[in-house]
């Protein structure tokens, strides 16, 4: 089953990168990145440049309500791949990986939309590790968190 689901997800990969072979429409990599990100055994790094192109695409700042989605699912992916937040005993983050994630935090905490991702246990638990209030640039209403 493995081998089957590993095939599968590398040929639904090839395919919808296939389908915007010239990085036109924001919308195929975002939602490429967020399947790699889901997926039962996530593929974090290719979710991040999935997620990167759908940014580069798009434009900064997202411009519509929802596409700060984009920086919300690419925060999990860096924090998921944080040395310190992976190791044992878990770290702080250091340097460019603590900026680069807080700025896709605050980018997310502006949209009211993709925000509902800043109350996922793993985010609050790094943002708990780092020092981080857990409403980190959210302008006015707290956070609610979510079990995932």
């Amino acid at each position: 089953m493995g081998d089957t689901t590993r095939c599968g997800w590398a040929l639904a990969g090839h395919l919808w990168r296939g389908a915007d072979t010239a990085n036109q429409f924001h919308r195929n990599h975002g939602e490429l990145g967020f399947a790699l990100k889901d997926k039962e055994d996530p593929d974090w790094v290719g979710a991040e440049q999935e997620l990167n192109t759908a940014i580069a695409i798009r434009g900064t700042p997202a411009s519509e309500k929802g596409w700060a989605a984009y920086e919300a699912n690419r925060a999990v992916c860096k924090l998921c791949q944080d040395p310190g937040y992976t190791a044992d005993p878990r770290q702080p983050a250091m340097g460019v990986v603590l900026t680069s994630i807080e700025a896709d935090l605050k980018v997310t905490a502006a949209d009211s939309f993709a925000r509902i991702l800043l109350g996922r246990a793993d985010v609050r638990a790094w943002l708990t590790l780092n020092g981080l209030p857990p409403d980190v640039g959210v302008p006015g209403d707290a956070i609610t968190p979510l079990d995932t």
